[in-house]
């Protein structure tokens, strides 16, 4: 089946239309299924523009496949889980009555989910002397970290952790906190009423995004939840601690959660997005006076620093989106950022060799060595050199609220190939001659 998710030394391979079990759950499981269902087909179809889509396949566990099926747990789900690689599961009950586990349980071990018993980490060194000082010597022989600080930095700086030692309870929190997990159960009581607050399954499905490695579609979901939660129409449970919040159900496909995402730029933007180079033109919005101002070479310099941080960073832009103006590639030949507009607001699409000044959130995320050179190879301007990368390498982006483009001198972009409007072994040149 050409539609089936393979992995191939140690890369995930991805089809255009990957068939994904999901399991509905019990309670609140169909009412946040349906949301979150509606949701991610929504920011799928809009930042590929209908070229992928996801091919979900329902499988059965928890009481509605007792129901169906008079078996908790079907080894039918299991195959399924086994076969296409990964799924999604809304919260399940666990069966009251002896000799029952918790299905949770269950689909971990079967599906070998845990870390192995045995595992060999790297060790690291303690300088002690606990023979001469033996009353002020213990056996914590690494790190000590109070659960405050280990609960922020394992999801700021979660490379610097590879075993975590922790009480139950507190380990209950990190797992809450850093898997692909929604943290609710079934919540019977709000079952079948349009309450349940949809968001933790939604974000286990920007999980899910990212891992496939459709990152757009995940920054998609990402920014239509924010946008949602400041417009103060939510769901009960945020509504009553939230002031001046209007109470709203369970989103559907017409209610906020999934409208910032399926709303394209404005008609306005989009006629702009055909224009000549502008001038000191601004699109989006304008800096926040917090975020931080650097020089492109200066961020390069210390990436590591700014990850996370609003940044205000300048540019010579090397390649735009030529489908509909939603990215641009800041570089300076030997590093580059890729700067997303989420489709808030588009540029020009002969916006290369422009300078551009873009305010946003840096990141950076590491890829394998297999998936940067494929990245590279399918990028048709870039100045990096395929054979060039070796080993695992670090991709740094920024999420943009704004992006202000100023002429440059012509010689930063790289040479642009235009594939919406004529033939790819065509230049730039030939190309917007073809189009005038």
């Amino acid at each position: 089946m050409k539609n089936i998710i393979t992995i191939s030394n140690g890369v995930l391979h991805v089809p255009d239309s990957p068939v994904i079990p999901y399991i509905e759950g019990d309670g609140i499981g169909p009412d946040v299924w349906k949301a979150t269902q509606n949701v991610l087909d929504s920011a799928v179809n809009k930042a590929y523009s209908g070229k992928k889509s996801i091919n979900w396949l329902e499988v059965f566990a928890g009481e509605k496949s007792f129901n169906l099926m008079n078996s908790w747990l079907p080894t039918e789900t299991i195959d399924a889980f086994k076969l296409f690689k990964i799924g999604m599961k809304g919260p399940l009950t666990t069966p009251v009555g002896g000799g029952i586990r918790s299905l949770n349980v269950a689909l971990r071990q079967t599906l070998d989910l845990n870390y192995e018993k045995l595992m060999a980490e790297k060790g690291k060194d303690a300088a002690e002397k606990e023979k001469a000082q033996a009353m002020q010597e213990g056996k914590i022989l690494i790190w000590d970290s109070i659960m405050d600080n280990t609960l922020q930095q394992v999801l700021t700086n979660p490379k610097d952790f590879d075993v975590i030692a922790t009480l139950n309870l507190n380990g209950d929190y990190l797992s809450d906190a850093i898997a692909a997990q929604a943290t609710h159960g079934t919540a019977p009581t709000f079952a079948n009423k349009d309450m349940a607050n949809p968001s933790s399954l939604i974000l286990s499905g920007v999980m899910m995004l990212d891992y496939l490695g459709w990152g757009e579609a995940a920054d998609l979901v990402e920014e239509g939840l924010k946008k949602t939660i400041l417009s103060k129409k939510v769901t009960f449970d945020l509504a009553r601690d939230m002031e001046g919040a209007k109470e709203d159900k369970t989103p559907t496909t017409d209610t906020p959660v999934t409208s910032p995402m399926d709303v394209a730029a404005p008609e306005d933007a989009l006629k702009e997005n055909t224009d000549a180079k502008n001038d000191g033109k601004l699109y989006g919005e304008a800096p926040k006076s917090t975020a931080t101002a650097i020089a492109f070479a200066d961020l390069m310099a210390a990436p590591e620093k700014y990850d996370g941080m609003e940044v205000v960073v300048k540019g010579n832009v090397n390649d735009v989106c030529q489908a509909e103006g939603c990215w641009i590639i800041l570089g300076d030949g030997n590093k580059e950022i890729t700067v997303k507009t989420l489709h808030v607001f588009v540029v020009p699409k002969d916006s290369y060799d422009n300078l551009a000044e873009v305010n946003g959130v840096f990141k950076i995320k590491e890829i394998t060595e297999e998936q940067a050179r494929h990245m590279n190879s399918e990028s048709k301007n870039t100045k990096i050199k395929t054979e060039d990368i070796k080993g695992p390498q670090k991709v740094y982006t920024i999420t943009a609220t704004g992006i202000k483009l100023a002429k440059g001198d012509g010689k930063s972009g790289a040479e642009q190939k235009d594939d919406s409007c004529c033939d790819k072994s065509k230049s730039k040149t030939e190309c917007k001659d073809k189009k005038d």
